[in-house]
């Protein structure tokens, strides 16, 4: 029963925050780090869940460096280890004053127990052509 209460832990609403950083700077004319956070559903029963997320680059807080994100994850759920695969659609920042829609897609691993843990995450979004690396804390 051990996997049953450890899926069911990890189902119903958690959140999560932390840095990213992106390596490449694409199209965005927007500095390469920023901060992400977002509010997870998941699902008992299938190990699938929703996200609402958000990621802010730079240091001036400003809709203007806002890019919001909803995404579908498919997860791999073992008893301290949770391996995942995420798409979805979003609004993101590519300048001051422009923004683009289209795609990201990506892969992450996250360490913990429960609603509490650490992930890394590493995403490609497509309309500003930029791979964005995340790691945080889910509570």
């Amino acid at each position: 029963t051990l996997p049953c209460r450890q899926a069911q832990a990890q189902a119903g609403l958690t959140f999560w925050a932390g840095y990213a950083q992106s390596a490449d700077s694409g199209s965005a004319k927007l500095d390469t780090q920023g901060v992400q956070a977002g509010a997870q559903l998941g699902l008992p029963l299938i190990p699938i869940a929703l996200r609402a997320e958000a990621l802010h680059w730079g240091t001036s807080f400003d809709t203007n460096h806002l890019s919001l994100m909803g995404t579908g994850v498919i997860q791999i759920r073992l008893p301290l280890l949770q391996l995942y695969g995420l798409a979805g659609w979003g609004k993101f920042a590519e300048t001051d004053s422009t923004t683009l829609t289209g795609w990201h897609a990506g892969a992450g691993l996250r360490l913990g127990q429960g609603r509490f843990g650490l992930f890394g995450e590493v995403r490609r979004v497509d309309p500003i052509a930029r791979t964005v690396t995340t790691l945080g804390l889910t509570f």
